[in-house]
């Protein structure tokens, strides 16, 4: 259906769709705690989010650098482009 309303109610299972959407993290997934920033300067604002990003990749909730990268590669071939 195109322009409609999907509800999933609870208890409800999807099925197959986890190369739409990337690896699922486990139903329990936690990260570890991250301080609040403290940061004065850009920079270091930098760093507190760099560390932030790594902690999400580390638990699972974001794809890899090299994940990222190959799918903007990917996005931008067009069928037909190749060999």
């Amino acid at each position: 259906m195109i322009g409609g309303k999907l509800t999933f109610l609870p208890g409800a299972v999807v099925e197959g769709c986890e190369s739409l959407f990337g690896a699922v993290p486990e139903d329990n997934a936690r990260i570890s705690d991250v301080a609040d920033s403290e940061a004065t300067t850009v920079a270091a604002l930098r760093e507190d989010f760099n560390h932030l990003l790594a902690v999400l990749r580390e638990a699972g909730l974001m794809p890899t650098k090299a994940t990222a990268t190959e799918r903007n590669i990917a996005l931008s071939e067009e069928p037909g482009d190749g060999p």
